[in-house]
């Protein structure tokens, strides 16, 4: 049985070059952020590089879970808003 995202809430933030959604999904488990990930990428057709998943929630005993993630416009756009661990900025300095 192949999951359906109903798109919950949708809002393109143009100051910081993104679009911002809610989404709800039905999975038998828990997927990881590795699946929905993967599974955002071939909906909207976006770059893995250019999402960003803010939270991935469900209700207790239900398999109905709410995805909240944002699509950047570019790789370039997203480097520069979002937050680097510190290993990340130590490995970019040099």
């Amino acid at each position: 049985m192949k999951a359906e995202m109903t798109i919950v809430k949708e809002n393109k933030n143009e100051f910081l070059k993104r679009k911002e959604f809610s989404v709800s999904e039905h999975f038998a488990s828990n997927p990881g952020y590795a699946k929905v990930k993967e599974n955002i990428a071939s909906k909207f057709k976006a770059e893995p590089e250019t999402i960003v998943i803010k939270s991935l929630k469900s209700g207790f005993g239900s398999n109905n879970f709410v995805i909240e993630f944002y699509i950047y416009d570019s790789v370039e756009a997203h480097n520069k808003i979002e937050v680097r661990k510190k290993k990340a900025k130590k490995e970019a300095g040099k």
